[in-house]
């Protein structure tokens, strides 16, 4: 049966998947000029927000999941409440970021005009290009945060604190 770390595990990924499929859409569709590459983004950005949206919705309870984990076998989380609370201020940045790309990417859909065979591709370039920086900064974000949140269980991944060098 899944609990809320489950729901939240599931959704995280779509953000992640969704913001690198659309930056590589509104990149291609930038250099070729092809209006159904700029518009389909466009949509993955929408649609990556709504997942970031989802994802943060859910962090809470998967939050207290945890805790309740924690409570249970202490030993096996150790420094997980710091971690989950960097991860989650993280997870803040990346949500305003993923939103704001999102805003873009609708934007750009409304202003990209049709898709049809021929035409040209529609709307402000600033528009795109501003859209295209922001959701940059979004996949960015979003992979820092995610990154952080796999380090709460996953020792394998923290870095490892310097020591003295060896002789």
């Amino acid at each position: 049966m899944w609990n809320d770390v489950h729901v939240h595990l599931a959704l995280v990924h779509l953000p992640i998947a969704g913001l690198g499929l659309a930056l590589v859409y509104l990149l291609l569709g930038e250099v070729l000029r092809t209006p159904w590459l700029v518009r389909g983004g466009a949509l993955l950005l929408v649609l990556a927000a709504a997942g970031a949206g989802m994802a943060f919705k859910t962090g809470e309870p998967a939050e207290d999941e945890l805790g309740k984990q924690a409570a249970k076998a202490e030993a096996a989380f150790g420094d997980a409440t710091e971690r989950v609370h960097e991860h989650e201020e993280q997870a803040k940045i990346a949500l305003w970021l993923a939103i704001g790309a999102g805003v873009g990417g609708l934007v750009v859909l409304v202003t990209s005009g049709k898709v049809a065979p021929g035409a040209k591709l529609g709307g402000p370039r600033w528009l795109r290009i501003a859209t295209l920086l922001v959701a940059g900064a979004a996949m960015y974000q979003v992979g820092r945060t995610a990154n952080l949140g796999g380090e709460i269980r996953h020792t394998e991944i923290r870095a490892v604190p310097a020591g003295p060098a060896p002789r």
